[in-house]
């Protein structure tokens, strides 16, 4: 089987981004599952609903640097993308799994099943 379509769904930490690039990179020096796609094309969408738990309080996700920037570094960056929704930071840590529930959720519903269709997604 090989693949249509590949979707990255980032988490906008710069190591997710990072390890996005390199799993891109490696699909397209390695894989016969994607020689249908042009794996030059395929972007890293920045999913701010998947991102971790911020144990200090918000100090972690406050440090972030505009997602506009990252397409500097990274080229396959969509800065355009729209999350399936933004979390409030700081977060409780009770609210932590709920937030992740709700983006397991939200994921399934956005993103229709699609033969030969794969979605990644790193946090």
């Amino acid at each position: 089987m090989t693949l249509d379509k590949l979707t990255f769904l980032s988490s906008p930490f710069l190591r997710t981004i990072q390890t996005s690039n390199d799993i891109i990179d490696g699909l397209v020096n390695t894989s016969s599952i994607t020689e249908g796609i042009s794996l030059n094309e395929v972007k890293i969408l920045p999913e701010y609903s998947v991102f971790e738990w911020d144990g200090k309080g918000g100090e972690w996700h406050a440090s972030l640097p505009p997602i506009e920037e990252r397409p500097h570094y990274f080229p396959r960056v969509d800065a355009s993308h729209e999350s399936l929704f933004v979390p409030t930071i700081p977060e409780p840590r009770d609210k932590f799994h709920d937030r992740c529930t709700k983006a397991a959720e939200a994921l399934s519903t956005s993103y229709d099943y699609v033969p030969n269709t794969a979605i990644v997604v790193v946090s």
